[in-house]
């Protein structure tokens, strides 16, 4: 049920966390996002983080807190607070420019990919990027009609752009936008793919991407439901885009 719904016999309990973050290599402009911040004791490399001056992320509840740079090499990240019986623990996010590596149960921060082909991002140093990614392309073109198909995508929609004019987007079947009539020559394509929020806050070790229902039990997986490996949801433009005509 959700918290308002719980009673509050008053009771409480200490809860502590810790998180091993490994960089492999020096990041800077850091920010932890947690919900409900002033609630915890939240320690990095044993630093007190200050929940004062924090800004929202996602919705009004989920707070940034500023961690600034973090060097090469292992740290520790430690949480506690009191938890009763209306209360739940949510994700923390390590928001920045930088990308991951992940390999099975085990990640650890990379420089941001400043390029991506065509294919699964997840696989390229963004397996928790919640956002959006626009593609950048050229394509010479004979001149008249110009048809794009987009069949390979796994995300939201796909925006179009080109040459810097937006075109409809790729929503439905059969992934196809007309672009219009276009002089010869080269063309330039800007393709968004819109992101969806699976890959950071989804159950990510339930090994069943078919579940009935993403609620509460998803989270709650034992025996074979459950991975200690990520279990990601593909996002990108999967394919190369096809002009038809």
């Amino acid at each position: 049920p959700q918290p308002w719904a719980t009673p509050d016999d008053g009771s409480r309990v200490q809860v502590a966390l810790r998180f091993r973050i490994r960089s492999e290599a020096a990041l800077s402009g850091l920010g932890l996002a947690v919900e409900d911040p002033a609630d915890w004791d939240l320690r990095l490399d044993g630093r007190m983080l200050s929940a004062a001056g924090t800004t929202p992320w996602v919705d009004e509840d989920i707070r940034v807190l500023p961690v600034g740079d973090l060097a090469a090499g292992d740290h520790v990240l430690e949480a506690r607070r009191a938890v009763g019986r209306r209360d739940t623990l949510e994700w923390f996010h390590l928001l920045g420019d930088f990308g991951v590596r992940l390999a099975g149960a085990h990640a650890s921060l990379i420089p941001a990919p400043r390029e991506l082909a065509w294919g699964d991002w997840c696989h390229q140093g963004l397996p928790f990027y919640a956002g959006n990614v626009t593609y950048h392309a050229r394509v010479d073109h004979g001149g008249g009609r110009l048809i794009l198909a987009i069949p390979q995508r796994s995300g939201a929609l796909v925006r179009v752009r080109v040459d810097g004019q937006d075109r409809d987007p790729v929503l439905l079947p059969p992934w196809q936008v007309d672009c219009g009539d276009l002089p010869a020559g080269t063309h330039r394509l800007d393709l968004t793919l819109v992101g969806h929020r699976g890959n950071a806050f989804g159950a990510l070790h339930n090994c069943d991407k078919n579940w009935h229902w993403w609620g509460p039990p998803a989270w709650f997986t034992s025996g074979a439901q459950r991975s200690d490996n990520y279990r990601l949801f593909e996002l990108g433009i999967t394919g190369a885009p096809m002009i038809l005509q």
